[in-house]
């Protein structure tokens, strides 16, 4: 009545053996801690048997109590602590978690972007971005080159506006375009 056999049933199938007379198992954790350890609990369960009767008295709160009891406990002139108030924070709170790298996002398919790695914009190649970039940065344009520039717009611009207005297509969007480039090259009407 008092002897069992408990076998965990996992990768191993290992047999402890428990006396709930002797209050011991072969894992000796109740031994050691003085607790009683998983398999002696199932055991009590088993037979229908209170659990705190085993569970020795200095574990229980009454012992705690009278040992660690606030009759115990000097009186200050200061204040007792509180808690520091709760801070309502600005905007709207948040109603999901910060995700770890590896987890999915939305469903199976959709993979965070540190997953599939960062892509360099200047040089094209994976493992860094244009601001970690080795290579020298693109020289600035300078003053006659942005010039020209900017007039090869106004006149490309001036070019599809002709050929839209020949088809009866409003062009509307390409001379706004082309005015705000030109600052200071001929505007086109």
């Amino acid at each position: 009545m008092h002897d069992f056999q408990v076998i965990n049933i996992n990768s191993t199938t290992e047999k402890f053996y428990v006396n709930l007379l002797r209050r011991s198992c072969d894992c000796r954790k109740w031994l050691l801690i003085g607790l009683p350890c998983c398999r002696a609990i199932s055991c009590m369960k088993n037979q229908d048997m209170n659990i705190n009767e085993f569970v020795p008295d200095i574990f229980k709160k009454d012992q705690y109590a009278a040992c660690y009891g606030q009759n115990l406990w000097e009186r200050t002139k200061y204040n007792d602590l509180q808690a520091p108030p709760i801070r309502k924070q600005p905007g709207r709170p948040k109603k999901k978690r910060n995700k770890e790298s590896g987890e999915l996002l939305k469903d199976d398919g959709m993979m965070r972007r540190a997953r599939w790695g960062i892509k360099c914009s200047r040089c094209k190649k994976s493992g860094h971005n244009k601001s970690t970039c080795k290579l020298p940065p693109p020289p600035p344009p300078t003053e006659g080159e942005s010039t020209q520039t900017v007039n090869t717009q106004a006149a490309q611009a001036s070019q599809t506006n002709t050929s839209q207005a020949n088809q009866g297509a409003p062009a509307t969007t390409n001379v706004q375009i082309s005015q705000t480039n030109t600052s200071q090259g001929p505007q086109a009407t």
